[in-house]
């Protein structure tokens, strides 16, 4: 197992309150993203609405299936060559990361705190070493990391 049941209950429970205002926390996570690479602006559409609903079906499924990730590896498999083929390099899902932690962390406020931030890195780092692995031979390497330095180019993430 990849995540811990902490971990996961973690993940599930803070989704819940994510999810309420999901609109607020694509407007933070994209507004962050393309504040750290304007360029990417050019990757989406113009309805960024659009996009961040899209955005969160995607990932409402991934977190769903947490618990099982070998239920997620074809999924994650598909979304790592799409991703690919739109221009997406491995640089672009630490820059992902950061601007999805800022966003969580704005819209949780004191609720994203130690366990939660930890739960969270844990989660995409799994999603994103597979998904890099998928579309760009990377090693899928899962060595432990510090989870308070993991992403944390953006001290404000």
């Amino acid at each position: 197992m990849y995540l811990t049941e902490q971990q996961i209950e973690v993940i599930w429970s803070s989704y819940d309150h994510l999810r309420a205002r999901s609109p607020e926390v694509c407007d933070y996570l994209f507004n962050k993203l393309f504040q750290y690479d304007p360029g990417l602006r050019t990757l989406f559409g113009e309805d960024m609405r659009e996009h961040g609903q899209t955005y969160w079906r995607a990932f409402g499924m991934l977190v769903a299936r947490a618990r099982n990730f070998e239920s997620l590896e074809p999924v994650l498999k598909n979304l790592a060559n799409r991703h690919a083929d739109y221009g997406v390099t491995p640089k672009h899902y630490t820059l992902f990361g950061n601007a999805m932690l800022f966003a969580f962390k704005m819209v949780l406020e004191e609720a994203f705190d130690k366990p939660t931030r930890q739960a969270w890195v844990a989660f995409f780092r799994l999603m994103s070493k597979y998904m890099k692995h998928e579309a760009y031979g990377e090693a899928f390497d899962l060595a432990p990391v510090d989870t308070e330095t993991f992403l944390q180019f953006d001290k404000s993430a």
